[in-house]
């Protein structure tokens, strides 16, 4: 079956309509081993002429820990619970290094790390109803704003090509010397690359 394929490295499908903005056919068998690192998979649903639908599946118990209730045949639903909740509620105690934590009534404050403007734009365009955004255009600006004292974030976006520190460097910066664990500041790894 050609879908199943797509997982395995440098397997692709063949779409005339595509072939300009093709990659080498990595990605989605990176992606496929990180999500079973994490004891996950990611699922496919397609249709010929309208395009292809992937699912992230990711173990979690956040319903005790949240107040929610989420039933396995949610489906859909399930995925419109906000992640400020999921965060909140898997954090557990305040911030780190004396940071102050977000406001009763207020959305959940998102660090986005990224040198470009647009991507900057994007991010808040699309997150901004759901979470307030603190910019830095750099690895130094996030730990600036890290060892600032002031509230700390639920969520770091972080893009993973950046001048000076990559993303992978103040991730590992992040946890390993500064000490932050995945539950005090989870972080999605981002990367905008376009066809060429």
């Amino acid at each position: 079956d050609a879908l199943a394929r797509i997982f395995e490295p440098f397997q692709q499908t063949e779409n005339k309509d595509s072939r300009s903005f093709q990659g080498i056919g990595l990605g989605l068998s990176v992606a496929m081993s990180i999500a079973r690192l994490h004891g996950g998979e990611i699922r496919v649903a397609s249709k010929g002429g309208q395009g292809s639908t992937f699912t992230v599946v990711l173990p979690c118990d956040f319903s005790r820990r949240a107040g929610l209730t989420i039933r396995a045949d949610d489906g859909a639903a399930a995925t419109k619970i906000h992640a400020a909740k999921l965060v909140a509620a898997q954090r557990g105690g305040g911030p780190p290094r004396g940071g102050v934590t977000t406001p009763a009534g207020q959305r959940p404050l998102a660090l986005s790390v990224d040198d470009d403007d647009i991507n900057q734009e994007v991010i808040e365009q699309n997150l901004g109803a759901d979470y307030r955004i603190v910019r830095a255009m750099n690895g130094l600006e996030a730990y600036a704003y890290l060892d600032s004292g002031k509230e700390f974030p639920s969520l770091m976006l972080l893009d993973v090509m950046m001048p000076g520190l990559t993303g992978f460097q103040v991730v590992k910066e992040i946890r390993n010397k500064r000490n932050l664990s995945h539950s005090q500041l989870p972080v999605v790894m981002l990367s905008a690359r376009s066809p060429q």
